[in-house]
């Protein structure tokens, strides 16, 4: 099951007084990926909600403040859903994606994934 997003997508994550996302790993030498404005940002990923269905997937660049929700249709409970998002940055800057599953009654998954990198222009 395959999930893609490029045209209504989640705000720009709010910069840190450290110059990172928040949540973004602050580590010297720790290397984000670079990427241009106006050019795809393409994530991929796999989820499993443990014997329940994952009914969507759900994206946060303001640091889980709001979720864009997309729904993952025909999924069943023993099975994980590989998910694909896409996003066109408006706006140069430093950017933490955060992904999670919805399961069938609408439960959102303590697991968060969080995927830091960064917009030039």
């Amino acid at each position: 099951m395959t999930d893609r997003a490029s045209s209504s997508t989640p705000e720009r994550a709010p910069a840190s007084e450290e110059g990172g996302a928040p949540g973004a790993s602050g580590a010297p030498g720790v290397q984000r990926p670079v990427h241009r404005v106006g050019e795809p940002v393409t994530f991929d990923g796999y989820v499993d909600d443990f014997e329940r269905n994952v009914a969507a997937m759900q994206f946060s660049l303001d640091d889980g403040a709001t979720w864009t929700t997309y729904e993952t249709r025909g999924t069943v409970a023993d099975k994980g859903v590989n998910w694909h998002f896409t996003y066109i940055p408006t706006q140069p800057g430093r950017y933490l994606l955060k992904a999670r599953a919805i399961d069938g009654e609408g439960n959102a998954s303590a697991l968060v994934a969080s995927y830091a990198f960064e917009v030039r222009p």
